[in-house]
């Protein structure tokens, strides 16, 4: 490096000062060859012996730079000048895609990428355009992006009616408190007929308003219609009635301890199941495009059960020396009023009761600390929870309880359980 500098015309002085600039840039000869004054110049070399050294490597080296730029009488003036040297643009560096003039050919890294003269570069790339089609499957993504958006529009749609729905609810429920004080004060004041029947008309108008305001089933979060209530007390609970929401669990079946914490001992209740059809989940039906209205079906059920016997965490009619000796878990328990029902389908039938088959009373349903609600016997049940949080059901009609025509029907349908109430019937 040093006679280089030398050879170069740099004084001594100079020889040091550009040794320890070139090697904190670790620059050898052969680097040195590669790179133009202004890049030595960057680097702290000062100006005159940059010059004298670019001027060395000019003269006694051929330039590596693997093109030359065409002669000075074919440049157009209205030819593009490199913004840097002030020079024609004449090739075009493939690796870095940067449009070369001389002095950028010869320097670093372009002195080590495969260059192409203008003409040659206007070939390649003529062909590359003549072969260059649009991405085929883009139209296709943007049908099922528009899908999307388009489900999530109305599932936005039918939040905001929901959402006003309760809005609404909510006012007139504020605003009926105190007409309920205003009624209630007067109608102790008015204690004597006939003016006993004036309250009583207030009264049952202001009850009546206040019903139409609320869900058909008190405390309950399914979509139950008044018609569908209605059917319930007619062929399931019959002689009873829908009270107190003992328990209610969204997403999944309640563990067996929670189950019998707050439905044991609370007399008849009626349980209830809302599944969601599997075909109508997010991650399954996002990008479809929906079916036409006519071939609609709904995507939640309803189904459930009615025992008229209290719930247990272990067998009743086992006496105390049989369960210590055959550590039994429970067994059927008696009721003859039992049944399972399906409310509302999943093929959009309507609600049908499955009662017991005869001879069928002793299997109702099962009472065990290990398992919640189970209707049917051990082993044979066609509706329980076991705590895996999903309810596992057999047909209808395997066992224990008898569908219309004798066929086996299935109450889940693969669907997902949603939401889960027990309610009180006493």
């Amino acid at each position: 490096m040093e006679k280089f500098l030398r050879d170069a015309g740099v004084g001594e002085d100079g020889v040091k000062k550009c040794l320890s600039l070139l090697k904190e840039s670790k620059m050898d000869v052969d680097s040195l060859k590669l790179v133009n004054w202004e890049v030595l110049r960057d680097m702290g070399v000062p100006h005159g012996y940059a010059l004298k050294i670019c001027h060395h490597v000019q003269t006694n080296f051929t330039p590596s730079a693997p093109l030359a730029p065409p002669p000075s009488s074919h440049h157009q003036p209205d030819a593009p000048m490199c913004p840097i040297h002030d020079q024609p643009l004449f090739a075009l560096c493939e690796e870095d895609g940067a449009l070369l003039c001389r002095d950028c050919a010869r320097c670093a890294p372009h002195t080590q990428h495969e260059c192409l003269d203008a003409p040659t570069a206007i070939k390649e790339i003529r062909e590359k355009l003549t072969e260059w089609e649009p991405d085929g499957d883009i139209d296709a993504e943007i049908e099922e992006q528009r899908a999307t958006v388009a489900d999530l529009q109305t599932q936005l749609n039918e939040a905001t009616d929901e959402l006003h729905k309760l809005e609404k609810r909510k006012k007139v429920q504020e605003t009926a408190k105190g007409d309920i004080k205003s009624a209630l004060e007067h109608s102790k004041s008015i204690p004597k007929p006939p003016f006993n029947m004036v309250v009583l008309q207030q009264l049952h108008q202001l009850w009546s308003s206040l019903g139409q305001q609320s869900p058909p089933l008190r405390g309950s979060k399914m979509p139950v219609t008044k018609e569908q209530l209605a059917w319930l007390k007619q062929n399931v609970v019959k002689n009873g009635k829908m009270r107190t929401k003992l328990l209610m669990q969204t997403e999944s079946m309640p563990p067996p301890a929670s189950f019998h914490q707050c439905c044991d001992d609370k007399g008849p209740t009626l349980v209830l199941v809302m599944l969601q059809n599997a075909g109508s989940q997010p991650n399954q039906n996002r990008g479809k495009k929906k079916k036409s209205s006519a071939n609609n079906h709904p995507t939640v059920s309803i189904i459930g059960g009615f025992t008229s016997v209290s719930w247990k965490s272990e067998y009743p009619y086992c006496n105390s020396h049989h369960k210590t000796t055959c550590g039994c878990l429970g067994y059927g328990t008696p009721d003859p009023n039992a049944c399972l029902f399906s409310l509302k389908s999943f093929d959009g039938s309507p609600p049908v009761a499955f009662p017991l088959k005869p001879g069928c009373q002793q299997q109702a349903v099962f009472h065990a600390a290990a398992v919640g609600v189970c209707f049917g016997n051990q082993g044979y049940n066609e509706f329980t929870s076991r705590g895996t949080g999903q309810l596992a059901a057999n047909q209808v009609g395997s066992y224990v309880f008898q569908t219309p025509g004798n066929q086996q029907r299935d109450l889940v349908q693969g669907g997902t359980v949603i939401g889960f109430e027990v309610h009180s019937c006493n």
